[in-house]
């Protein structure tokens, strides 16, 4: 695999999602990508792909603080439902506060805690580690 099939990004900043749809295609991150203003669009397209065995994301970039259902709302519904597939969750957040960097740990769905702003660099990087 020299990259991955499918990533969602959720986030409401305009300006974040602009900028990850330049890295994720200069950095030949994914063949598809889909992007979500909240974790409640996100979750109305994830939770029928496991519920119905279609087609589930690699990678999910998820910011902590969006209107309707914020990043620790979205990790605490997916709770409810068996995650049979090696999904990494990475929280993408600008807040350097140790409380959310010790919560996002506390989730064992969370692969790791990424600090804004995500550059090619930081992407290339993650994929040679994540698809080593």
């Amino acid at each position: 695999m020299e990259n991955f099939d499918l990533v969602y990004v959720v986030d409401d900043d305009p300006l974040y999602i602009f900028s990850m749809k330049k890295v994720l295609g200069l950095t030949d991150f994914c063949q598809e990508s889909k992007f979500f203003k909240n974790g409640l669009e996100a979750l109305d397209d994830l939770i029928p792909r496991l519920t119905q065995n279609g087609q589930l994301p690699d990678v999910i970039f998820l910011d902590i603080s969006m209107p309707l259902m914020n990043g620790w709302q979205f990790l605490d519904a997916l709770k409810d439902y068996p995650v049979h597939h090696n999904m990494k969750i990475f929280i993408v957040s600008s807040s350097i506060d140790p409380y959310d960097t010790g919560k996002s740990a506390s989730y064992d769905i969370v692969t790791d805690y990424i600090y804004k702003p995500i550059t090619i660099e930081k992407m290339k990087e993650l994929k040679v580690k994540l698809l080593s």
